[in-house]
Formats: C-alpha cells, sequence, structure tokens
C-alpha cells in the first residue's frame, strides 16, 4: 500500500507540479537553509509577511527576522531537536522589517540523503498572528479586574513574582530598592451603606484613576478586592521616595469624590515593605499587611512601614489571641472589684468592676497586659455572657451577706 501511495504520488506530482507549488505557496510561508541555517530558498509568502526582499533574506539566516521573544534555551531545544534529525514543531514569534510583530506555526524537518545525513532544512509555517494576539487579550482579561482595569489579584500575584525574581538578581549602583504598598478604604463601608454599591464602584474607579496617574507606567497597579489596592513600586521609586510616595497617596485618597448630587471623601490606611528579594511571595504580601493593619489599629488615614519588630507584635498577638480562647474555655477570667467612695456622703455606693486573666504560666495580669484580646471579636462575644453571669452571681452573694 504505501509503495502504491508514493507511486500515485509522483504521478499527481509529475502531472500536476505548478497545481501543488501555487497551493503550497498560497497557504504555507516557506524557506530552506543549509546546515548551518543559511537561507537558500523562500517563497512569496515569506517575503509578503516579512516585508523583506527575496534577495535581503537569500543567504541571510533567520536572525534576520528574530524578535528577541524567545530566549536561548528555546532555540537551544530548536537546534538540538532538528540535528538529531528529528521533526519540531511550535510556535515562533518573528518582526517583520518595519518592526511588527508576526506568529507562525512552525514545523521545521530535515532534509536528508540516502545515508540519512542531514542536507538542510524545510520550515513551513502558518500565520496565527491574530489567534496569539486573541489568546493574549484572553490572558489580559483573566488578570484584569473587570470595575477599575487595574490588575486583579491573580494579575497580582504574577507581578509580585516577577518582581521579586528581579529583586534577586544583581543590581547596579544607585537603584532604588523595590517596595509593595498596600492599603485599604477608610470610609468606605459607610459610603456603600448610605448611598449604595453604585456609589462605591464609582470611589473605587476614581481611586484606580489617581493611582495610575501617581505611579509610573511601568509599576503595576492592583485592586485586590474590595476595597483593598496594592502597588508594585520600582520605577516609581527613582523619581520619588518611598516615604514621600505614601504622603501623596494619603493626600490622594482624601481628595473629595463627587458622586452625583454628594460629596465623599476617603482616606486609606496604608502599609508598605521593601523587597529584597529574600522573602517569599506569601512573607511578602503577610509583612505589607501587617503594617496595614497596625496602620488601621493606630486609627487609620496614616502609614505604616514593616519592621521585624512589628512582625514580633503581630506573632505574639496571635499567641496572646490563642491562649486567650483556651483561656476563656477553662474560666481562667475573673472579674476583682474596687469599691468607689463617695465623698460626700462617705457611702460605697458604686464598684469599678476589673477583668483579670489568671495565665497558667505568666501569673495573675491586668488588662492592659492582654488588651489585644478585645479587639478580637469572637472573644469578645465569647467573653461577654461569662463575665455577666460572674457578675450577677457576685452581686446575688453581696445582696446574701448584707
Amino acid at each position: 500500500m504505501a509503495l502504491q501511495h508514493d507511486d500515485r504520488l509522483r504521478a499527481l506530482t509529475h502531472q500536476d507540479s505548478d497545481f501543488w507549488a501555487d497551493l503550497v505557496d498560497s497557504v504555507l510561508i516557506v524557506a530552506i537553509t543549509d546546515t548551518k541555517g543559511v537561507i537558500t530558498y523562500v517563497n512569496d509568502r515569506f517575503c509578503e509577511i516579512s516585508q523583506y526582499s527575496r534577495a535581503e533574506l537569500l543567504g541571510s539566516t533567520h536572525r534576520i527576522v528574530n524578535s528577541g521573544y524567545h530566549d536561548a534555551d528555546f532555540f537551544r531545544d530548536l537546534y538540538r531537536t532538528i540535528e538529531a534529525g528529528e521533526l519540531w514543531q511550535g510556535n515562533i514569534c518573528n518582526r517583520a522589517k518595519d518592526g511588527s510583530l508576526y506568529w507562525v506555526a512552525t514545523t521545521i524537518i530535515p532534509k536528508k540523503d540516502r545515508q540519512g545525513r542531514i542536507l538542510g532544512y524545510v520550515a513551513s509555517r502558518f500565520e496565527i498572528t491574530e489567534l496569539m494576539n486573541t489568546r493574549d487579550r484572553l490572558c489580559e482579561l483573566a488578570e484584569t479586574d473587570t470595575l477599575t482595569g487595574l490588575l486583579n489579584r491573580g494579575g497580582f500575584n504574577t507581578a509580585l513574582a516577577d518582581e521579586i525574581a528581579r529583586c534577586r538578581e544583581p543590581a547596579g549602583g544607585g537603584v532604588p530598592q523595590a517596595a509593595l504598598a498596600m492599603f485599604d478604604l477608610d470610609g468606605f463601608k459607610q459610603i456603600n451603606d448610605v448611598h449604595g454599591h453604585h456609589a462605591g464602584d464609582i470611589v473605587l474607579r476614581a481611586i484606580a484613576s489617581r493611582l495610575i496617574e501617581m505611579t509610573h507606567p511601568d509599576d503595576p497597579v492592583s485592586r485586590l478586592g474590595g476595597d483593598e489596592f496594592a502597588v508594585i513600586l520600582h520605577r516609581t521609586l527613582e523619581d520619588v521616595s518611598l516615604e514621600r510616595y505614601m504622603d501623596r497617596l494619603q493626600g490622594v485618597l482624601e481628595r473629595p469624590i463627587d458622586i452625583e448630587t454628594v460629596t465623599v471623601s476617603v482616606a486609606g490606611s496604608i502599609g508598605a515593605v521593601l523587597l529584597d528579594g529574600t522573602d517569599t511571595m506569601e512573607d511578602v504580601q503577610k509583612n505589607a499587611d501587617m503594617a496595614m493593619y497596625a496602620a488601621k489599629r493606630a486609627g487609620g488615614k496614616q502609614s505604616q512601614m514593616f519592621t521585624r519588630n512589628l512582625r514580633e507584635r503581630a506573632q505574639a498577638r496571635v499567641s496572646i489571641l490563642s491562649e486567650a480562647r483556651c483561656g476563656v474555655e477553662r474560666n481562667q477570667f475573673e472579674v476583682y472589684y474596687q469599691p468607689i467612695l463617695n465623698c460626700r456622703t462617705l457611702e460605697m455606693d458604686q464598684i469599678e468592676a476589673l477583668l483579670r486573666w489568671q495565665h497558667p504560666e505568666r501569673g495573675l495580669l491586668a488588662a492592659e497586659d492582654f488588651s489585644d484580646v478585645f479587639t478580637d471579636a469572637g472573644l469578645a462575644q465569647a467573653m461577654g455572657p461569662r463575665m455577666i453571669e460572674a457578675f450577677r452571681r457576685d452581686v446575688l452573694m453581696w445582696n446574701e451577706k448584707g
């Protein structure tokens, strides 16, 4: 069967050679090179898409259309494959003579003699520029926040990973250290509650526009979700210090925003961390989060740089909250009372109830030693009924004893 097929193909090729050549030329972009990669033949479609004349291409190599898009490993794999006598297939981005880029789905076949020695290579290609552009647009949409046009969390994660990798490379002198700044909007919830989500969307878009205006175009700006934003600062810091940028950012956030018939204002709790390439992406985000929430706990409307001391305090807070949850379950919290004497009547008509923690390792703790416990809504909700019940029992006991 194979022999019959070969005979039939030879017959067709002999009878209709012009037809087959025209068909190939109308569909495929074809080039033939010698074993050193020097171009010995190109068809009209190659000249058309590359915008080079046949005279310019013949005697050159494919470096003439190299776009720089692919790295050395890409071409190393390509040449290793075809030099082993194997077929190579893949998509290549080339650059035309006018500088425009075009994509081609490429198949490279080694041309061999009867002894199997490679005489050259035949490359046939289909143009797929529009297909690849559509792919890129879909990838871009997948990483874009539809409301603001900024990067979404997925896009932010990609950009942050790239920036951390860049920070690990040797840097020249005078290059400012990159940083990550994260913030959320103080007062945003009230705008949503009072004026509706449409008004909240207007605020978010306004903040996004202001961020873009004050940040270098090469620096990624993201909306992570809700009213939380992040900016990866690199090129911006060539012209302004991080401290100055955060001061300007706070001022930009506080500028009034017009919403139809009303004007609203927000502020920001901003946290920032310097990037040196030593921390993982997860650690960098945690550090920026710690700084942001430290700014929020301090009252908001301010900036906070991440420090190791801040991490130690955050870890201590996590530890004390964990211990407090166990303490509530084991009834380690007690109420102590301090009489208040009425100076006019010289009678004790009031008492002050003081919460104390009988810690199993640190002993009796006053409230200021575990103040973080009161900022945890879940713990406060669990402690409240227990404290009220303890106070009720004590009042009953006092009344019984007169």
